[in-house]
């Protein structure tokens, strides 16, 4: 994943002749990965009731408002598909981001519904015009992001952080394997109103051999508690057999105090290698000199109080307390380094409960962009006893 992505409306005209305009707009939001969506198929009209169930689903409203109708005053309209879904999205609190076409008609949008930009069509492409466009799509995604992705989106003030976060990673077994069982429950607590989405996701660390009809991870999203009677609605991007990516948006939109506490709950055979030959990528991660084909853990995704993690194994699985290493490191796409300052500050424990292993770690304020987790070899295949 390469940077944190977002869904949004995208309001425009149907028209021919405004074709290229919007094609300039779209890749645009393509490069800054806003995956934009509406209900009109080549140019056809808009169903109004169906924008609203699809504006339900998005963060915010991009609306390009070029000229329609000529007034009495000289200036345009916009098309009246534009101008309801505007409307639409003031009344479902949906943030919005409007590009007018110079003479469009706007005073009754200007200071309610949402940030605006002048553009002249002839001069979309000039370095000035388009270095403008830029920075504005990518400002407006920022305000509707929650920094989820451990690489690009760490510095973003998002309003809120976790009170707690803790995970539980199990193995257990199932029929005549063994099955992944991954849990995480987080209490966010939010500063200010949030009208934005939260992306969320499962993935394997290192990806197992899976077949072509393996089965998608099999999850849900619980709300626990909340401070008032708040709905978690989901979106969601992509769900394989060890790929989980989803949004989270909250109905109504929490406010100030406000605090919700969820729990992630999935599971698939396929999010860590389960035996030493379903292993796909084999990246070994040194550590005080033995190396080690799996690793695991959670890396914070914004700000955090407390962390806990836990990963258990059965019995029968075959290992040891002495199989596992504990260990906190730099992470982007991989492990850059180790960082043993931290893994000093963490309490950890492991114990063996008639062979079951059990690894807990928990510590205060981690850092972002940290792997906090433990590595381990997988056994060679074998029956379970």
């Amino acid at each position: 994943m390469d940077s944190a992505k977002i869904y949004n409306f995208f309001s425009c005209s149907f028209r021919e002749e405004d074709r290229d305009v919007n094609q300039f707009f779209l890749s645009i939001c393509g490069a800054l990965d806003i995956d934009c969506v509406n209900v009109g198929t080549a140019y056809s009209k808009t169903p109004p009731d169906k924008a609203k169930e699809m504006m339900n689903d998005c963060s915010g409203l991009i609306a390009v408002c070029v000229k329609r109708t000529k007034t009495e005053n000289g200036k345009y309209l916009m098309p009246s598909a534009v101008h309801d879904e505007i409307s639409f999205s003031y009344g479902m609190d949906l943030p919005v981001l409007m590009f007018v076409e110079e003479g469009v008609q706007i005073e009754g949008f200007k200071s309610n519904y949402g940030t605006y930009l002048n553009f002249n069509r002839s001069k979309l492409y000039e370095p000035e015009s388009l270095k403008k466009i830029v920075s504005s799509l990518h400002s407006f995604k920022l305000e509707l992001i929650s920094p989820y992705d451990p690489i690009f989106n760490q510095n973003i003030t998002s309003g809120f952080y976790s009170e707690y976060t803790h995970s539980l990673y199990e193995l257990k077994e199932s029929k005549d394997d063994y099955c992944w069982f991954y849990s995480t429950t987080k209490k966010l607590v939010f500063q200010k109103p949030f009208k934005g989405s939260i992306r969320i996701g499962t993935w394997a660390t290192i990806p197992s051999i899976v077949p072509k009809n393996a089965e998608p991870i099999n999850w849900e999203i619980k709300v626990e508690n909340s401070s008032r009677e708040i709905k978690i609605n989901t979106v969601v991007e992509k769900n394989t057999a060890d790929t989980l990516e989803a949004f989270l948006k909250f109905d109504p939109y929490p406010e100030e105090n406000d605090f919700v506490e969820y729990s992630l709950l999935s599971s698939s055979k396929y999010l860590n290698p389960i035996w030493d030959d379903e292993i796909s990528n084999r990246i070994n991660l040194s550590i005080e000199d033995r190396l080690y084909k799996c690793y695991d853990g959670i890396i914070p995704i914004h700000g955090t109080k407390k962390a806990i993690f836990e990963f258990r194994f059965p019995s029968s699985y075959g290992l040891t307390r002495y199989d596992i290493v504990p260990f906190v490191g730099s992470y982007t796409s991989k492990v850059d380094y180790f960082v043993e300052s931290e893994l000093e500050r963490a309490t950890i424990k492991i114990d063996s409960f008639a062979g079951n292993i059990s690894v807990r770690m928990e510590l205060e304020s981690p850092l972002l962009r940290h792997l906090y987790g433990i590595a381990w070899n997988p056994p060679q295949k074998k029956e379970i006893k």
